[in-house]
């Protein structure tokens, strides 16, 4: 009985990872479709390479924990490992055969550098929510007329590659995003299948460096939030909001703000109010989110690129 809850634990977990997997590839062809020779076309094949890497790995583990079960069907996997190799594949030949170049000399020697390879990932990761982003605009109800020009100027900004990180972390001359939504957070984690959290804490945290920088205090970036998260068994995630919302609230005189809700207040919300149908992490994370947007609009104020 109990080899049989493990194993069905397994083959739901590898089913849901798949699921993952798939929406991830095809929302990166079709970033990849809208984006190609209009943005950064490196990125763009970067994505396809993340993605499909991501898939060929999911494919491995379910063909690992499935292997033995009489339903198994390698077939879909092959077929699926294939779309991963070939579409990029063809469109590198594509594209070099037209004479375009999609890296610069010497640029595969640079992976070696770790620093250098996470940037590449996350900007290849950016392009992707930028078009998650612009998708659910659409369905967002959410607009502030009073600062639509504004908004615009940020996304353009966001848009010229103010999330990728670089060697110097000195040379950010971007805006800092200071409108995100509670709704939005929702509907990109679902559209999503929870990847844009990680894509959160991943701009939060370097947005809150660059806006509190100074306070001798450093957030975690995702790298580190996701390793110390799985040795810890997800208390650092709540430790990381902890310290987050201490950091967001000792920083708000900084910009003219007087932040009341700290770390201790996003814990009550998230342990004690979540046993009201977990609507307190809700309550929580629109805290964090509102503080957040406070900090980032106080920092474009001080630092304006016009």
């Amino acid at each position: 009985m109990l080899g049989y809850l493990i194993s069905s634990f397994f083959n739901i977990i590898a089913s849901l990872l798949s699921v993952v997997s798939i929406v991830f590839v095809a929302y990166s062809f079709f970033t990849v479709g809208r984006q190609w020779n209009k943005g950064n076309n490196q990125d763009l094949f970067n994505l396809l390479v993340v993605s499909g890497a991501f898939l060929i790995l999911v494919r491995i583990i379910d063909i690992v924990i499935k292997s033995s079960a009489y339903f198994f069907k390698p077939t879909s996997s092959i077929f699926l490992v294939l779309i991963a190799i070939g579409v990029p594949a063809i469109i590198y030949v594509i594209s070099t055969s037209a004479g375009e170049k999609i890296y610069e000399d010497g640029y595969f020697n640079k992976l070696s550098d770790t620093e250098f390879l996470k940037s590449e990932i996350m900007a290849a990761f950016s392009q992707f929510m930028k078009e998650i982003e612009k998708i659910s605009s659409k369905v967002s109800k959410e607009v502030n007329s009073s600062n639509t020009a504004h908004k615009k100027a940020s996304n353009q900004n966001v848009g010229a590659g103010a999330y990728k990180y670089t060697e110097d972390a000195g040379d950010f001359h971007g805006m800092l995003k200071e409108n995100r939504s509670l709704l939005l957070f929702i509907i990109l984690n679902i559209i999503t299948c929870g990847f844009y959290w990680y894509y959160f804490v991943h701009t939060v945290s370097r947005e809150v460096n660059i806006a509190c920088a100074g306070d001798g205090e450093q957030t975690s970036g995702l790298l580190k939030y996701i390793i110390l998260s799985i040795l810890t068994c997800g208390i650092y995630s709540l430790y990381w909001d902890y310290a987050l919302a201490n950091r967001l609230a000792a920083n708000g005189p900084r910009y003219g703000y007087t932040i009341q809700e700290n770390g201790s207040t996003y814990l009550l919300w998230v342990l004690l109010g979540g046993w009201v149908c977990g609507l307190g992490f809700f309550v929580a994370r629109n805290i964090t989110i509102k503080n957040l947007n406070k900090i980032c609009r106080g920092y474009n104020q001080q630092n304006p690129i016009f």
